[in-house]
């Protein structure tokens, strides 16, 4: 049994609210870091002297999440390409 929340679908069967609450910020952290990154890479891409610079992470939670977001795309959407950028 799956549902879906938001932009993504998990199995619930079995997931807590709380572990839902682990993995949807999971989710949302490599969104919100790989759409950055993409930006910083466009701004580079057109101007190589920038000064920006890819993100940095706040914590080895914050990489964490990032790392476990990436697994939950690649299951979600494993036609897709979700390599980092940067």
């Amino acid at each position: 049994m799956s549902s879906t929340y938001g932009c993504f679908s998990l199995p619930i069967k079995g997931l807590s609210i709380r572990q839902y609450d682990i993995y949807k910020r999971s989710w949302n952290t490599f969104d919100k870091i790989q759409t950055y990154n993409a930006q910083v890479s466009t701004i580079v891409g057109s101007n190589p002297t920038a000064s920006v610079s890819y993100w940095r992470y706040a914590s080895g939670d914050e990489k964490a999440q990032y790392i476990q977001g990436q697994y939950l795309h690649q299951q979600v959407y494993p036609g897709s390409n979700f390599n980092s950028i940067g």
